[in-house]
């Protein structure tokens, strides 16, 4: 495993295709599924009474500071201002954002310095629901032949 649980029809299917009665390294063909996940999510079938697929359990990890009300919300006002930085996102919501710490990072580009103040639980969680921050996008800008090319920022 990548380090991602298995979606529930890939588990499915694994303990589908044991059921049948197939080997392992026959299921990781059908499958697509490392040999090693596949043992773990037989044993893991036959030590269940309830002889359904395993599901995965609770992710291990640092807690979030950001509830779920409130990141939805601030999912809202970068839905409606997509290039919202973090720096007004955390100026214009402080009672959302008050227990959130707050970095100074830099972001040199054409020789200039400039100082971000970056939300950094903000800026991953809002990145992971998809939303990418307008400083971390590609500018497109055209190249000494005329060709339209990107360059990172």
């Amino acid at each position: 495993m990548s380090g991602k649980p298995l979606d529930h029809d890939t588990r499915v299917s694994v303990i589908q295709c044991h059921k049948l009665g197939l080997q392992t390294k026959d299921i990781v063909k059908e499958t697509g599924v490392s040999e090693q996940s596949v043992r773990r999510l037989v044993a893991k079938f036959k030590a269940s009474p309830s002889g359904q697929a395993p599901t995965p359990g609770k992710s291990n990890g640092r807690p979030t500071k950001i509830n779920e009300i409130s990141l939805r919300v601030l999912k809202r006002c970068v839905d409606v201002t997509p290039t919202l930085t973090a720096r007004k996102l955390k100026e214009e919501n402080p009672q959302l954002l008050g227990d959130v710490t707050v970095q100074l990072g830099c972001l040199v580009h054409n020789d200039i310095l400039d100082h971000l103040l970056v939300v950094q639980v903000v800026v991953r969680q809002v990145t992971s629901a998809g939303y990418l921050p307008h400083y971390h996008t590609k500018a497109p800008h055209i190249g000494c032949l005329g060709n339209l090319a990107t360059k990172d920022i």
